[in-house]
């Protein structure tokens, strides 16, 4: 065996040799034994696995339990009505925009996502200022003008 592979292995699966892969292990110790380097290497990693087996996961409040909820397709749980409650109105707001997949939420979001543009052209058409747009005011300001030329004038003492 090779340190190069022996540092992999040791890397990828830790210091302990029950945790090396079963078809290297008998190779992997024997390295290990013999080499001073691969003791080094196995001190430094059994060190990290000691730490890494002694640390603890603070409990995620329910997430589980919420991620679970949604893959099984159940609508709420009691965690999930208390973090709504404790995010405020906004994510009450999102929570009843984009509810869980269920088959009224699924009916009722085509018709706002048609609804919203509609609205938006209603907005602006209110706010829209017809007058601006009225053409007949422009051609009688023309017509205006044209008979104020040089040669109408000259015409009326």
């Amino acid at each position: 065996m090779q340190l190069n592979r022996f540092t992999q292995i040791v890397e990828a699966y830790g210091s302990q040799p029950q945790h090396w892969p079963q078809a290297e292990r008998q190779a992997a110790s024997l390295f290990a034994e013999q080499q001073p380097e691969a003791q080094r290497l196995l001190a430094r990693h059994d060190d990290l696995d000691r730490r890494l087996n002694a640390a603890t996961v603070a409990p995620l409040n329910g997430l589980e339990a919420r991620i679970f909820a949604r893959v099984i397709g159940s609508s709420t749980t009691q965690s999930d009505v208390q973090t709504t409650k404790s995010n405020g109105l906004l994510s009450h707001f999102l929570n009843w925009l984009m509810p869980p997949q269920t088959l009224p939420s699924l009916l009722w979001r085509p018709g706002l996502v048609a609804a919203i543009p509609l609205l938006i052209g209603l907005f602006i058409g209110s706010n829209l200022n017809i007058s601006a747009l009225d053409e007949s005011d422009s051609w009688d300001e023309q017509v205006y003008l044209l008979a104020l030329t040089a040669d109408t004038l000259e015409t009326y003492p």
